[in-house]
């Protein structure tokens, strides 16, 4: 039999079996919920999903944060549903494929989607600190301003057109520079971000 359920530890404790059902509705249809107190600062969540596609895109979502704490999803294959639980106890066999990217793809949307609010967050931050974007327009401005300059020198001098030619280089491989910059540094923060610890 496949697994269906999965065990969320580090679920804080303000969390409430609507946090949990929500957090998990886009993965798949959600059978049961059991939440139980694991230590003083957070709880575990057991969820069981109608289908094993449910449990397996959920595990996707490890290191998500729920409320206001970064959880850890694994599939539980020892789960057991309470006596009281009225749940279906197989799981539906017409799955299609499409309902499962359509699945994957949520999981990966929401993993990026918190992966480019925390790379946001940081690159504010090393803005902040080194003041990057002031100074990357301090040099668009010195760079505008010699074009600007070898323009009319231009205007003036056809032979100066070489040396216009290569400031306009020089500015276009400038703002190239400064746009790569920007975009490392935001994949650096992702992945460090991203990674399990």
């Amino acid at each position: 039999m496949s697994i269906r359920a999965v065990k969320v530890s580090n679920v804080s404790l303000g969390a409430t079996e609507p946090d949990i059902k929500e957090f998990f509705s886009f993965s798949g249809e959600i059978d049961y919920v059991e939440l139980h107190s694991d230590n003083e600062r957070s709880q575990i969540a057991y969820v069981t999903f109608r289908d094993p596609q449910g449990a397996e895109t959920a595990v996707l979502l490890s290191g998500a944060t729920i409320v206001d704490q970064s959880v850890t999803i694994e599939l539980d294959p020892g789960y057991k549903l309470p006596a009281a639980a009225s749940v279906p106890t197989t799981a539906t066999k017409n799955t299609s494929a499409s309902g499962a990217e359509s699945a994957m793809q949520k999981a990966e949307d929401i993993k990026i989607s918190a992966g480019t609010i925390l790379v946001n967050d940081k690159v504010r931050e090393v803005d902040e600190k080194f003041r990057v974007s002031e100074t990357t327009k301090s040099a668009f401005a010195a760079a505008e301003e010699t074009v600007s300059n070898a323009g009319s020198a231009i205007m003036k001098n056809r032979y100066v057109l070489t040396g216009a030619s290569w400031v306009t280089g020089a500015f276009n491989r400038v703002a190239k520079a400064a746009g790569t910059w920007v975009r490392r540094q935001k994949r650096r923060f992702w992945l460090r971000s991203t990674r399990v610890e």
